[in-house]
């Protein structure tokens, strides 16, 4: 299982159930982002509030999310499978969050319409001999 770590005792066991965010963003990501954008290796964005404070903005839990989504969809993730990966259970709330990261739907059918017309048009037409007659009698 999972030690007090965080670290699975085999390295080959797999993880069925989610991480508990709370404890991933406090013991894991936020040390890690606090010390990469100390050494400058992650942007950090600084901003002023309504209130003329100095805000500092730099990775959240979240856009290590939208990341891992924008990456499976540019390798052919389809909307149900991102939906499952997520945990979501509704297709709806995917799709409003991350459908316009999907490509369009009618530009995909478009293409695959153009590339089956381009493919019968040069598919060789068969000889008359290799055609098919089916002769139908009927029952008195």
């Amino acid at each position: 299982m999972i030690d007090s770590a965080g670290f699975l005792d085999d390295p080959q066991q797999v993880v069925t159930r989610p991480l508990n965010h709370a404890w991933f963003y406090d013991e894991r990501l936020k040390p890690v982002v606090e010390e990469l954008s100390e050494q400058g290796l992650i942007p950090v964005l600084e901003s002023i509030d309504d209130d003329g404070e100095a805000k500092v903005h730099t990775l959240r839990f979240h856009d290590l999310r939208h990341t891992c989504v924008a990456l499976l969809i540019a390798k052919g993730a389809q909307q149900y499978e991102v939906m499952e990966h997520l945990g979501h259970t509704s297709i709806k709330t995917t799709v409003d969050t991350y459908g316009h990261l999907f490509p369009s739907v009618r530009d995909r059918i478009r293409q695959a319409l153009t590339d089956t017309w381009a493919e019968a048009r040069e598919a060789p037409l068969r000889p008359a001999s290799d055609s098919c007659v089916i002769s139908v009698s009927r029952r008195p």
